[in-house]
């Protein structure tokens, strides 16, 4: 079904949302600084005792404010999917050189922060979604599949910032409804049909 298409300005404007795009010779995104939450810190590869080897498997085991730490590496959910239902921070070592892939990942918890990875080829038309409130995407690249991120009509009061979006076949980032969600400080660049498609927005 295809939504009713707004005027993309005044959708951004109505939504509060300022989108910086950088242009690509630009000084590039500085790495996110390691900060964890009062929980338990799970780290993933590497070769500390006790690591994780499965990235699914720490969020899995987590709990409502812990941190999850991936060292360098390639990681990827189970069956295709990462399923985020508890309010945890998974943070990369570099983005540069720690990577998700064909994985989607879904937003399914409040107050989530995902930081400090590339991530591509998902299975899924989406690489991550979003339908909750209070999650922070930060020092993110999002590239090579056919939509990038997209935001539901609950998704209220997420911020988005130190993005690359790239090298989407549709849709880079999708607003669907919400509101007070915020982007900012990031580069939305070569993608084959919408940079930033806003619909169904709400004040």
């Amino acid at each position: 079904m295809n939504p009713i298409r707004k005027g993309l300005v005044l959708g951004v404007i109505v939504l509060l949302i300022t989108v910086i795009v950088i242009p690509s010779t630009g000084q590039d995104i500085k790495k996110s600084s390691f900060e964890p939450l009062n929980g338990r810190i799970l780290y993933v590869g590497g070769d500390g005792p006790g690591n994780y080897s499965r990235l699914w498997k720490a969020v899995f085991d987590s709990e409502d404010g812990d941190t999850v730490f991936c060292y360098n590496g390639t990681y990827t959910g189970i069956h295709k999917y990462l399923e985020i239902t508890k309010s945890i921070s998974i943070v990369g070592e570099d983005k540069n050189s720690t990577f998700i892939r064909f994985t989607k990942i879904m937003f399914l918890a409040p107050e989530i922060t995902l930081r400090g990875f590339t991530i591509h080829n998902s299975y899924s038309s989406y690489i991550i979604t979003i339908d909750t409130s209070d999650n922070l995407l930060e020092d993110l690249r999002v590239k090579s599949n056919p939509y990038g991120i997209w935001l539901f009509s609950k998704a209220e009061n997420n911020i988005l910032r130190n993005l690359i979006i790239e090298d989407i076949g549709k849709t880079g980032l999708w607003i669907d409804g919400g509101k007070n969600n915020k982007i900012s400080n990031s580069i939305i660049r070569n993608n084959g049909r919408d940079g930033v498609y806003v619909s169904n927005a709400d004040k």
